[in-house]
């Protein structure tokens, strides 16, 4: 007899009631019928295996405390990625992994509407069209194509020329000079883990809910990115890497003047302003990221980040809520972080590690920062359902001690 096929992602198949043969679906329909799966394909599976064989390592938990760990939202719920579905799409020539079909279907979504503005926008040289420019882009796609670029550059995910496009075409549209962005988070952030002063965009010796703090961390980067980060390139012996930031830097500051001498206010608009925008963002979000730090255990992931699950915005940027989870390894894909964090959970115990929930990570960086960290609270999971902090919030936001960091 036929199997029939379950929309349920991670669920067995079942022989069907009927045994009358019916025509094969074409192709190109159980594309899209796949891509229309709501939730994660064969990671849902595992999920559920995983949840159960962490959670025996807390037999005295009650199943309603077990529950508060289980990732409802980003196994179960549909993908937000996209912004719409392209019929049709043929995924498999644009990324490696079948799961990654939501980023195949934003990628050309992009496409299909940043860039028109952004040509619409330096032909008629409009304040109007530069206007509708930026709130399209900051609205709809920021955070979704930087957190694409940011998976593709960690996991080469895309085939061919797309990943040209989603890592230095694409980024340029958004603020981002094409060539920089791979030096500053994969060899420099993630090779030296949040540490002072090594890592240039390290929060360590900040006090991170002091806004005048912030200010610096952000014009720093903002003014200093273009000479530190080649130099840093350099010094660690990765000269090709030093290269492609200094070329990529001057070429990009080369055809902005050059575009500049026709239409200045359509120029101004598409990468003029939106390009301290997207500092102001992109530093905004890892101040967040890294905002409590445990003094216990400051250089472990465990210590100097955070997860956030049960989120509506991981379904937006590929599950970046589980911070902790990527920097225990960067290259992990983003369908696999709620399992692993399921596996993890007594590590999680053992570390001191600081769960929240529902919230985006926004919140969590604008709370703090506006003295309002008591509406995290709500947010966090409770002691009941996970383990009593020995650490208190207050005490994670002061700048790490360097000399005692050491002597541990």
């Amino acid at each position: 007899g036929l199997k029939a096929r379950r929309v349920s992602v991670g669920a067995s198949f079942e022989r069907a009631p009927f045994t009358k043969r019916v025509p094969r679906v074409p192709s190109c329909a159980r594309r899209v019928f796949n891509a229309r799966r709501p939730t994660m394909c064969k990671e849902a599976g595992q999920n559920v295996g995983a949840s159960k064989r962490a959670l025996k390592a807390f037999s005295d938990w009650t199943e309603e405390e077990k529950s508060s760990t289980d990732c409802n939202v980003e196994v179960h719920h549909p993908r937000e990625e996209m912004l719409f579905m392209i019929p049709y799409l043929p995924v498999k020539w644009i990324v490696k992994d079948e799961l990654d079909w939501p980023i195949a279907h934003l990628i050309i979504n992009a496409l299909l509407i940043v860039q028109p503005l952004a040509i619409f926008a330096w032909w008629t040289n409009s304040h109007m069209a530069g206007v509708m420019y930026l709130l399209v882009v900051a609205k709809l796609f920021h955070g979704r194509i930087i957190l694409c670029m940011h998976y593709a550059q960690h996991c080469k995910a895309f085939k061919g020329m797309w990943q040209t496009l989603a890592v230095h075409v694409m980024p340029a549209f958004f603020g981002l000079p094409p060539g920089l962005y791979r030096a500053h988070h994969c060899l420099m952030h993630h090779g030296e883990g949040n540490v002072h002063p090594r890592d240039l965009s390290s929060t360590e010796p900040f006090q991170r809910d002091k806004i005048s703090h912030f200010l610096f961390y952000w014009i720093r980067f903002m003014v200093g990115i273009w000479v530190e980060l080649p130099i840093y390139a350099f010094l660690k012996g990765e000269m090709a890497l030093g290269l492609q930031c200094t070329g990529s830097s001057l070429a990009f500051v080369t055809l902005v003047h050059q575009l500049w001498t026709h239409n200045q206010i359509g120029l101004l608009y598409v990468f003029g302003l939106y390009m301290p925008i997207n500092s102001f963002l992109l530093m905004f979000g890892n101040w967040s990221q890294h905002i409590f730090i445990n003094p216990e255990c400051p250089r472990s992931p465990y210590g100097y980040s955070y997860n956030i699950l049960n989120a509506p915005s991981n379904l937006e940027v590929l599950n970046d809520g589980f911070h902790i989870e990527h920097h225990l390894n960067s290259i992990k894909h983003w369908a696999k972080f709620p399992s692993s964090f399921q596996k993890n959970l007594p590590k999680y115990k053992e570390h001191d590690a600081l769960l929240f929930h529902s919230i985006s990570v926004m919140h969590v960086g604008f709370w703090v920062l506006t003295g309002q960290i008591h509406m995290l609270e709500p947010y966090r999971l409770s002691e009941k359902s996970t383990w009593p902090l020995r650490t208190s919030l207050q005490d994670r936001l002061k700048p790490v001690d360097q000399p005692r960091v050491k002597a541990a």
